[in-house]
């Protein structure tokens, strides 16, 4: 009964990011086609923001899809760190994206008095863009959500800036001839590109390189490790995300031989957990280091063992 809910709830998450992909997707193609017949850059920089939405989309699907598969004995970890990846180029071509839209929109300031703009045809595009990620945010925000979908929800309603904002240009350009609007508009969409660009990649690549997880305070974790009762040493401490959902922790911790392993490994994780760690792994060895006057001895190289 568990794992039919499971599967089903697995279903719905799949069948929801399919139908606003192939929405965001399909809507992607035609602001660029408007984009160009109407002479739109602020069209083009929205299909730019869309891109970027259709890759959010089928980066959280492929997550759902590779969630199904089992860890086996080359990818012991599974596949989750190849969206990571995936993610991490993303980025860069978010920094492509913007650059072009920025020089695009600094050649037409220089050449604005001969820039001529098909207003309707840019409004009809963007109130329909408004109309498709009002829809997506509908169906992303209902049910059951994980952080992929949650993400994914979060690039949309960021998109939603960019179409209101292609509306109001298409308003001021068929009413009032104001082309100048397009290339505010572009700039824009293009800080909004930027933001996600610089966002995306660097949450990417602090996993790619193993530091240790944004939000969780390691150091203060570490420091309540070492006031512990009956802890002598720590080494080997590492702190690190595997993907959106595993914080991962290893340590070799050296305590006094008076104390009871199993207690004391169950207090580690349950620090552990406190602070966001969701997989534990702590090596944790006894040792005798009192002198006959039972105070514990050190050197230069660590506890004498006794």
């Amino acid at each position: 009964m568990g794992h039919d809910h499971k599967h089903t709830v697995t279903d719905n998450k799949k069948f929801k990011l399919i139908i606003v992909l192939t929405f965001t997707f399909g809507f992607m193609l035609v602001e660029i086609i408007v984009g160009i017949m109407s002479n739109s850059l602020a069209l083009l920089s929205d299909a730019g923001h869309m891109a970027n939405d259709v890759f959010s989309l089928a980066l959280a699907l492929f997550a759902v899809k590779i969630g199904e598969k089992t860890k086996n004995v080359d990818y012991t970890y599974g596949y989750k760190r190849v969206e990571i990846v995936a993610a991490f180029i993303n980025g860069l071509t978010l920094f492509l994206i913007v650059g072009y839209i920025l020089m695009e929109a600094i050649k037409r300031t220089l050449e604005l008095n001969k820039i001529e703009i098909k207003g309707g045809i840019m409004l009809i595009a963007s109130v329909v863009g408004l109309i498709v990620n009002l829809v997506g945010i509908f169906i992303l925000s209902r049910g059951e959500k994980n952080v992929n979908i949650s993400a994914a929800l979060h690039h949309v309603l960021a998109d939603l800036l960019g179409s209101v904002a292609a509306v109001i240009t298409g308003v001021g350009i068929l009413l009032f001839k104001w082309y100048w609007l397009d290339i505010v508009t572009s700039v824009f969409i293009s800080l909004l590109i930027l933001k996600s660009a610089i966002e995306v990649t660097r949450q990417s690549l602090n996993v790619l390189i193993e530091s240790s997880p944004e939000g969780i305070d390691t150091a203060s974790l570490l420091f309540e490790i070492h006031d512990m009762a009956g802890v002598l040493e720590i080494h080997d401490f590492h702190a690190w995300k595997l993907d959106d959902e595993t914080n991962l922790l290893t340590a070799h911790i050296l305590i006094d031989e008076e104390l009871d392993v199993d207690q004391f490994r169950q207090l580690l994780e349950d620090i552990s957990s406190k602070y966001g760690f969701n997989h534990t792994t702590f090596q944790i060895e006894r040792i005798n280091c009192r002198d006959e006057n039972g105070n514990c001895v050190m050197n230069e190289e660590g506890y004498i063992r006794t």
